[in-house]
């Protein structure tokens, strides 16, 4: 049986926003520095801001450069991600990150350890549901324990799981 290896980038025009939001700051707060005498706290304050603009664009260039190379035998996210066999993951997690207090927007993350080897991605890369279904079949198959939340996120795509033993949504709320 041959081997199947799909190969997964995020899209440009998902990764845009970062760009846009990481140039819009660093004009915010870059030049306004200019215009500040170096000793200042004014300076330290837009400088500080302005690296974490920078920050976020740099995010933005790495992951438009990201491949994530999955086949029958692991899941590889390159060029600083890690690699994970499916049989050896022993945990899987589904983490939702919202923008907005009435989380409405935001996104997912799939984080998949394999000791201590991780590998990574959110939900703007293209084929993240095949992903976050694969995923749900080794926690499944390997009778991994995953955290409510993660069973709630899971659920959310459309995936049907069963948390570990803990506190119900209600008791927890």
């Amino acid at each position: 049986m041959a081997s199947v290896t799909s190969t997964y980038r995020y899209p440009p025009r998902r990764v845009m926003g970062d760009y846009l939001r990481s140039a819009a700051g660093l004009v915010l707060t870059g030049v306004p520095a200019t215009q500040l005498p170096v000793a200042s706290i004014g300076f330290a304050i837009l400088i500080g801001l302005a690296t974490l603009f920078a920050i976020l664009g740099l995010q933005g260039l790495i992951r438009s450069r990201t491949r994530v190379v999955v086949s029958d035998a692991a899941i590889e996210s390159s060029p600083w991600g890690g690699r994970v066999q499916w049989r050896e993951i022993t945990k899987v997690d589904l983490a939702y990150f919202s923008t907005r207090r009435d989380r409405r927007n935001g996104w997912m993350q799939l984080t998949l350890r394999a000791g201590k080897e991780i590998v990574r991605v959110d939900s703007r890369l293209e084929g993240f549901d095949r992903l976050a279904a694969r995923s749900v079949q080794i926690a499944r198959d390997q009778a991994l324990s995953l955290s409510l939340a993660t069973a709630t996120n899971f659920r959310a795509l459309g995936h049907e799981v069963t948390p570990e033993p803990g506190p119900t949504l209600q008791e927890a709320s």
